[in-house]
C-alpha cells in the first residue's frame, strides 16, 4: 500500500514538473517572438534599407497556447498507456 501512495505523490509531483516545464517553454517563446517582433521593427525603421524576411515575420507571433495543449492531447490520445500488471509495481517488480 506504502508503495502505491508513494508513486501516486510521484507522478503527481511529475505531472506538475511537466506543467511547470510547459509553462515556462511557452513563456520563453513568447519572450522570444516579443524580441523578434522588436527586432524587426527597428529593422523597418533603419534608414540604411528596408527588406522584407518573411520568416522573421513568422516567427515574431508567439504560439496560440490552446492549440499546443491540442497537440498535447492528441498525441497523448494516440499514445497507448502502459498499465502496470496486477501483483507489480510499476518496475514490473513483484509487489
Amino acid at each position: 500500500m506504502f508503495v502505491l501512495i508513494t508513486q501516486r505523490r510521484e507522478q503527481q509531483f511529475a505531472g506538475r514538473q511537466a506543467l511547470l516545464a510547459l509553462e515556462m517553454a511557452m513563456l520563453n517563446e513568447q519572450k522570444a517572438a516579443k524580441i523578434i517582433e522588436l527586432l524587426e521593427e527597428f529593422r523597418r525603421d533603419s534608414p540604411i534599407r528596408d527588406r522584407s524576411d518573411a520568416r522573421a515575420d513568422a516567427i515574431s507571433v508567439p504560439a496560440d497556447p490552446r492549440s499546443v495543449l491540442d497537440a498535447i492531447d492528441g498525441r497523448a490520445a494516440a499514445a497507448p498507456v502502459k498499465e502496470p500488471r496486477a501483483g507489480r509495481d510499476i518496475t514490473g517488480n513483484d509487489a
